[in-house]
This record gives structure tokens, sequence and C-alpha cells, in this order.
């Protein structure tokens, strides 16, 4: 029998993508444009060229992790206070969404 898998949607693939900034930044929280920035820069990753060429935005990676219930608020890291997300707002959608990490 062929082992039936899952078929990642954009969704999940940012979800496991979002995870993986927060463990090599070793970050708890994590301004939208710091985040975005990362996200972008992954080769191979689609969000470089997410629409039309043009990269992810702010409003569709806040579109994209509405259907989690995870929307970015004001965070102050240092001295800025920029819209943003923290980890803990992830936990849940990483549980539910991607699969146990290999320990």
């Amino acid at each position: 029998h062929a082992e039936q898998r899952d078929i990642a949607s954009p969704g999940t693939d940012l979800l496991a993508a979002i995870r993986s900034v927060f463990d090599s930044e070793k970050a708890t929280r994590m301004h939208t444009a710091t985040l975005l920035q990362h996200l972008i820069g992954e080769e191979d990753a689609p969000w470089g060229t997410w629409q039309n060429g043009q990269p992810l935005n702010p409003n569709q990676l806040a579109l994209m992790l509405d259907p989690y219930d995870i929307a970015p608020d004001q965070l102050r890291i240092d001295s800025v206070s920029k819209k943003g997300y923290q980890l803990a707002w992830f936990e849940d959608a990483f549980r539910r969404y991607l699969p146990d990490r290999e320990s």
C-alpha cells in the first residue's frame, strides 16, 4: 500500500516557515517587517514572489494567518513599537497543523 500523505497547503507551509524563523532567531516576538524579511529571504520558498512576482506583504500575511486565529498586534521590542507577532500566539496552530518534530 502506498502511504497516503497530506498535501501541504500554503497556510501550513507558512506556519512551518514561521516556526522555523522563530526557532532560528531564538525569538519569542517579532515585528511583522522582520518576520517578512526572514520569510522572503528563504531560498526555495514562495514568499519572495508570492503574488504576481511580488513578495508577501503584511496584509497578505495577516489574511493567511486569520483562519488560524492569529492576528498582528502592537509590540514593543527594544524601544520600537510596531505591529508584530508573538510566538505564543502560534503554539496552538503549530500543535494542530504541523506534524510533530523529530526529536
